[in-house]
C-alpha cells in the first residue's frame, strides 16, 4: 500500500502539459534583402599592341551598337606594330634555320621556342585587328552603353591598357544577401521581386540566377543573384536596390509558444509513453504566430506546448489536454 501511495504521489506531482499535434501544413515566406545592380556583362577594350588615338568617335553615355567604330587610330602606328611583329616572326624563322644545320639539340629546341612565340604574338595581332579593327577604327564587340573612355585624340597608348569600357545593360544582375535561415527556401529559377531603394523604379520581375555557395561568417548571410530585363533603362549598374523572395511549400507547423530558442538551437519536448523528451529541429519558415518544421519531427508527433517551464529530458509528464493544427 506504501509503494502504492507513493507511486500515485510522484504522478499527481509530475507537471501537467497540454500538447499540440504536428500536422504538415502550408507556408509562405516573405524573404528580403538589400542588393546592389551589376550589368550582365562589361568589357574593358584594349589592344595588344601599342598605338595611338587619332579620334574619340563615342562619348560617355552613348548607346552603341556591335561593330560601330569608337576609336579611330593612327594608321601608321598600327603598320608599324604589324611589321614589327612580322619582321620579328621572320628573323626567329631565320635564325631557326641556322641553328638547324648545326646539330646542337638544345640550341634547335630554343631556336623552335622562340619561332613558335614569334609567330603566336603576330598571328595574335592579325587576328585581334581583324576582328576588333575595321578601316583604322577600333570596333565595339558588343551592344551596350560606354561607361569610361581612358584616351583621348593625339594620345598614345600601351600595349593591353584599357581604352574604354562599354557596359551592357539591357540585362542587369542585382547581387543581394539573405540570412543563412532562409538558405533551404530560395532556389535558382524562383520568382523576385526588385525595386530601388529610392522608390525611383516601379517594381520589376527577375529571376533567382545563382546561389553563391559560400556563407559570410561575420554577417551570417549567403549571396544570391537575382537578373531582370532592363531594356527600360530603369536600374544603372551600382544602384541600391531591395529584393523580396516569396518562397512556398509545405512543413510541420507549430505555435511559436512550443519552440525554444528559436534562434539558436531550435529545439522541442515530444511526449512518448507520458516522458517528455528534448528534440532539437530546423526551422524552415515562421510568421508572426507560427514555425514550420522540416527536419526533426514526423507527422502526428505530439509536442509540448503549454508546460515548458523548468521541464527536463527524460520526465515523466502529466497530461491534461492535447490540442490539433
Amino acid at each position: 500500500m506504501l509503494v502504492v501511495g507513493w507511486l500515485a504521489l510522484l504522478r499527481s506531482s509530475a507537471p501537467a502539459v497540454i500538447l499540440y499535434q504536428a500536422q504538415g501544413q502550408d507556408y509562405a515566406q516573405s524573404l528580403g534583402g538589400e542588393g546592389l545592380v551589376y550589368p550582365q556583362r562589361q568589357l574593358a577594350l584594349s589592344l595588344p599592341f601599342a598605338g595611338k588615338v587619332d579620334a574619340v568617335l563615342v562619348k560617355v553615355g552613348d548607346s552603341i551598337a556591335a561593330g560601330q567604330a569608337v576609336l579611330r587610330l593612327d594608321p601608321v602606328e598600327l603598320s608599324l606594330q604589324l611589321k614589327l611583329a612580322r619582321d620579328e616572326m621572320a628573323a626567329a624563322a631565320s635564325y631557326l634555320q641556322d641553328v638547324m644545320s648545326s646539330g646542337n639539340p638544345t640550341a634547335v629546341a630554343q631556336a623552335r621556342q622562340r619561332y613558335a612565340l614569334a609567330k603566336s604574338k603576330y598571328e595574335a595581332l592579325q587576328t585581334r585587328s581583324s576582328s576588333l579593327l575595321a578601316e583604322d577604327c577600333l570596333l565595339a564587340p558588343l551592344s551596350g552603353v560606354v561607361t569610361a573612355i581612358n584616351v583621348v585624340a593625339g594620345q598614345s597608348f600601351s600595349a593591353n591598357s584599357s581604352l574604354l569600357t562599354i557596359s551592357d545593360q539591357s540585362t542587369v544582375i542585382v547581387h543581394t544577401r539573405l540570412p543563412l535561415r532562409a538558405l533551404g527556401l530560395v532556389h535558382v529559377g524562383q520568382s523576385a521581386e526588385v525595386f530601388a531603394a529610392t522608390g525611383a523604379a516601379p517594381v520589376l520581375k527577375g529571376t533567382v540566377l545563382t546561389i553563391v555557395p559560400r556563407a559570410d561568417p561575420q554577417t551570417d548571410t549567403f549571396e544570391v543573384w537575382v537578373g531582370l530585363d532592363n531594356r527600360q533603362g530603369m536600374l544603372l549598374p551600382g544602384m541600391s536596390v531591395f529584393v523580396r523572395i516569396a518562397a512556398q511549400g509545405k512543413a510541420l507547423g507549430l505555435p511559436r509558444l512550443a519552440i525554444l530558442d528559436l534562434d539558436l538551437a531550435p529545439a522541442v519536448f515530444i511526449v512518448q509513453q507520458s516522458k517528455a523528451h528534448l528534440r532539437p529541429v530546423h526551422v524552415i519558415a515562421r510568421s508572426s504566430a507560427r514555425v514550420f518544421i522540416d527536419t526533426g519531427l514526423s507527422s502526428g508527433d505530439l509536442v509540448v506546448l503549454v508546460g515548458l517551464a523548468d521541464l527536463r529530458d527524460g520526465q515523466e509528464v502529466r497530461i491534461i489536454g492535447t490540442e490539433k493544427g
